[in-house]
């Protein structure tokens, strides 16, 4: 996967999302970290990361790395605003950061490529098809 000129959004920046942001900072990707707790947002913007919500940073992002172990970190409409072919996973143990659901409900087309990587073609309130790569842990 070329990550080179993508935008990543990473929901999170304790230790794990400060080095998941690392990681993808260094193989190109520009970095968007979502606002979590007062002591991390901060944290992530002196280290230079742009920080805004994930309602802004839906519409930028082209791979959504989820590190929060929080609950509903990217909803449904979240999922309608985000551009084609994005990529959202799962950093952690659990699967409860991602409304999976509804993007199960709303899939036209879904393909398991191989355990927990599924490739869904979702079609939106709006209606227009978003194709989207979700790993579930």
């Amino acid at each position: 996967m070329r990550t080179a000129g993508k935008v990543a959004v990473v929901a999170g920046c304790s230790s794990v999302g400060n080095g998941c942001a690392q990681a993808l900072k260094d193989l190109g990707a520009g970095i968007i970290i979502t606002k979590t707790d007062l002591l991390n947002t901060l944290k992530a913007a002196m280290e230079g990361y742009k920080v805004t919500t994930m309602d802004e940073a839906c519409q930028e992002g082209n791979i959504f790395d989820i590190t929060t172990d929080c609950v509903n970190i990217i909803l449904g409409w979240h999922i309608e605003q985000m551009k084609d072919v994005a990529i959202v996973y799962n950093t952690g143990p659990f699967d409860m950061e991602i409304n999976a659901k509804c993007l199960n409900e709303n899939a036209v087309e879904k393909v398991n490529i191989k355990p927990q990587l599924d490739e869904a073609v979702a079609e939106t309130c709006l209606g227009k098809l978003t194709k989207l790569t979700m790993k579930q842990a």
